[in-house]
């Protein structure tokens, strides 16, 4: 085995592992509420793309974010979980979050916890095929890797979002007949159209309007800002988002209570957002995204 370049490494990739002769990636999956990394996917998805990051002056040597955000972490019964939300901070106070990489002859990665340097293999004990530190750090038998690069399928929202839609306007609050609906209204990039996305712990999204402070909704297939908690909207699945990436800018939402894409409204109730939308061929669905990681002008 030997040592990988830190900077040699893409910054987002995809890992595989062989299962009954099928190719499968590793990919975030909740189980009991615990987001395992599981060798489950035969697909290349958004939710099999993890992002490599460095902090410490060690060759070699990783962290990882998962789709979810959260970073790669082991925890108590050796399994890797995407559960870690904090920035790792260092390799004595952190060592469950860091890995160090290495590269066989065929090229295949094989990841080693600095916890206690065990290599990490697929657990096929695990009815999920999980990710886990099983093999002692003197044993060759270990997980080696297939990687790909994987910017294609990344998705990596920034925090906050402005969304310009088909008909030149982006979508913003709006007050009507007692409720709180969102529309594509706003001529220009203000605090008015802007939108706080926070990632869930299964890789899906809740949406804060900034303007009311109040997260997204399906209700029942209009989407109104009216529910004030984060907890409530974790708790809520009328409130979860995926993201659907088009192009380096341009996105479509779907809606994970009905499985129907946001679009804007073209009859009646005309501009409205909504969660009726079955094509991304549809221009009403598919959203330009603008952002800023600061703060917005009023």
């Amino acid at each position: 085995l030997a040592l990988v370049s830190t900077a040699s490494l893409p910054r987002f990739i995809a890992l595989q592992s062989h299962s009954n002769q099928t190719r499968h990636y590793l990919t975030l999956q909740i189980n009991n509420g615990v987001p395992y990394l599981t060798f489950s996917a035969q697909q290349r998805t958004r939710l099999a793309v993890h992002e490599v990051l460095y902090n410490v002056n060690e060759e070699g040597v990783v962290m990882l974010r998962a789709p979810n955000g959260r970073f790669w972490q082991r925890n108590s019964s050796n399994y890797i979980v995407a559960d870690r939300e904090p920035v790792p901070t260092n390799l004595t106070s952190d060592p469950a979050c860091y890995f160090k990489i290495y590269r066989r002859s065929d090229g295949h990665l094989v990841f080693q916890s600095l916890l206690d340097n065990r290599y990490l293999k697929r657990y096929t004990s695990h009815i999920l095929h999980s990710l886990h530190a099983s093999a002692s750090a003197s044993d060759d038998v270990h997980a080696a890797l297939p990687i790909s690069i994987a910017l294609d399928a990344a998705v990596i929202l920034p925090r906050y979002i402005m969304l310009f839609g088909d008909n030149q306007r982006y979508v913003g609050d709006h007050h009507e007949r007692k409720i709180d609906w969102l529309k594509f209204n706003k001529d220009t990039p203000r605090l008015a159209a802007a939108h706080q996305v926070i990632p869930l712990l299964d890789g899906n999204f809740a949406i804060l309007n900034m303007n009311l402070q109040k997260f997204w909704r399906r209700s029942p297939n209009w989407i109104w800002a009216d529910v004030a908690t984060l907890s409530s909207a974790r708790d809520n699945k009328d409130c979860h988002f995926d993201v659907l990436k088009l192009s380096s800018t341009l996105i479509s939402f779907m809606s994970i209570a009905n499985d129907r894409l946001l679009k804007r409204y073209t009859e009646y109730w005309q501009d409205m957002l909504c969660a009726i939308g079955t094509t991304v061929n549809d221009p009403a669905t598919r959203f330009t995204v603008l952002y800023s990681s600061a703060r917005f002008s009023t």
